[in-house]
């Protein structure tokens, strides 16, 4: 939002806390030289202590949200920004400003009633904005694990008062993110995003990962496993060992406590930044005192910013309770000959390197050779399969230019895989192994 110096005219509008003490939140429009509008939100505060104060919170703003241009909090009392995530919902993307000591003081009001950002009600939900089946799936986690055992005759309703998960009947925050139909409808930033970077400036891959947690953490496993280089190693058994580029345990492990650690009253995503000599993932809101970064690689306490997250990761199997995580980390990279991640704190979050044990330049080449054969496989299996196949059917097929088909032609007839039987129009192709 620039700066406006002048300006003509200016329009307050009080959209609660008017003749109430709840519920703050003032729309200043100011009109500037040029006669181009402008729109601040200061405040976006919760209703409280009435009657009708939940079906008030769940009712959509009288205003267009999407006009505005920033939101100013003027400190972090629930009725001056409880409405905040409801804001981002409806569509606000703007930037959220507040200073330092307002952010730290929202964290200290959590702490001090001994609450964290998870447990908190979420009064815009209903018990319908769970997923039965995705409790169920957690359910049969439990079940396995026997950290928490679920009867199978208790309903939805039943298992989360039992875990905690329902205040007044309505979901925690902790509910929405693990099981919830759209989590990313209560809370957008609560989302993964990937990059795949060739450099600092060039990305040339990029993926953005939403729904559960649960399902944020296989979005970027099976991203992983989809474009890690793999190689083989012989172990005298039947099956080979597959090695992986990084050890996806350790990956798995990181990307976890990501989202379990995460501050979520940061707006930023969780990142996952891939570059050719590292891996990097980026985790809002940093570590929580006394643990700082030369911590984590060395017995330390757990201290968990999202208790109820934590604790429906570890009945599920996913995390330990007992600050054990970083620790696996590193092992699981020394047993695959890298070296120990690198922890960082800066702007406000943590940052875990996975360095690369392979030269850059040497992981491109793997790249394109992996290519290439993947690209051969498939163009013997299309010439096996239709004989008198076109260089220009073969180019739509391998989506590959007419170029490259007859590259590889001619490399497989001068190894003597592929012979041309007949002329170029009207003859065949031969598969001799």
């Amino acid at each position: 939002m620039k700066v406006i110096q002048h300006f003509e005219r200016m329009k307050i509008a009080f959209h609660g806390a008017a003749r109430e003490v709840t519920g703050s939140c003032i729309l200043l429009t100011v009109h500037d030289t040029d006669n181009a509008q402008h729109r601040l939100l200061i405040d976006c505060g919760m209703f409280q202590g009435e009657r009708f104060a939940d079906e008030r919170n769940a009712e959509p703003f009288v205003f267009d949200v999407e006009t505005i241009d920033a939101v100013f909090v003027t400190h972090p009392h629930a009725d001056h920004t409880g409405r905040l995530p409801s804001l981002l919902h409806q569509g606000y993307r703007g930037p959220i400003t507040m200073t330092h000591p307002c952010l730290s003081l929202t964290r200290l009001v959590l702490e001090k009633v001994g609450s964290t950002w998870d447990e908190i009600a979420e009064p815009r939900a209903r018990i319908t904005d769970i997923d039965g089946e995705r409790l169920a799936r957690f359910r049969e986690l439990c079940n396995e694990k026997r950290r928490r055992i679920m009867p199978r005759a208790d309903s939805n309703k039943t298992v989360l008062d039992k875990l905690g998960l329902l205040k007044n009947g309505k979901p925690l925050r902790a509910a929405l993110l693990l099981f919830g139909r759209e989590p990313q409808r209560w809370y957008p930033s609560a989302s993964l995003k990937i990059g795949r970077f060739r450099s600092e400036t060039v990305i040339v891959d990029d993926k953005e990962v939403g729904g559960t947690l649960f399902e944020q953490v296989e979005g970027v496993m099976e991203y992983f496993r989809e474009h890690l280089q793999t190689s083989f190693k012989r172990t005298g058994a039947p099956s080979r060992e597959v090695i992986w580029e990084y050890p996806l345990e350790a990956l798995r492990e990181a990307v976890t406590n990501a989202v379990c650690h995460r501050d979520y009253m940061d707006v930023a995503q969780t990142q996952v930044r891939w570059h050719d000599d590292r891996i990097l993932i980026l985790t809002p809101g940093g570590l929580l005192p006394p643990l700082n970064p030369q911590a984590l690689l060395l017995p330390h306490v757990s201290r968990q910013r999202n208790r109820k997250i934590a604790e429906m990761l570890y009945y599920a199997g996913l995390i330990e309770k007992w600050g054990s995580g970083t620790l696996e980390i590193a092992r699981s990279c020394g047993k695959a000959g890298l070296p120990a991640p690198k922890f960082e704190e800066d702007q406000g979050a943590l940052w875990v390197t996975f360095p690369h044990k392979v030269n850059p330049k040497e992981t491109r080449e793997k790249t394109r050779e992996k290519t290439r054969e993947k690209t051969r496989e498939k163009l013997l299996s299309i010439i096996r399969k239709t004989p008198s196949v076109t260089t220009a059917a073969l180019s739509e097929a391998l989506k590959i230019t007419s170029k490259g088909v007859e590259w590889n032609l001619k490399k497989l007839r001068k190894e003597g895989i592929l012979k041309r039987i007949g002329p170029d129009k009207g003859g065949h192709w031969e598969v001799s192994q």
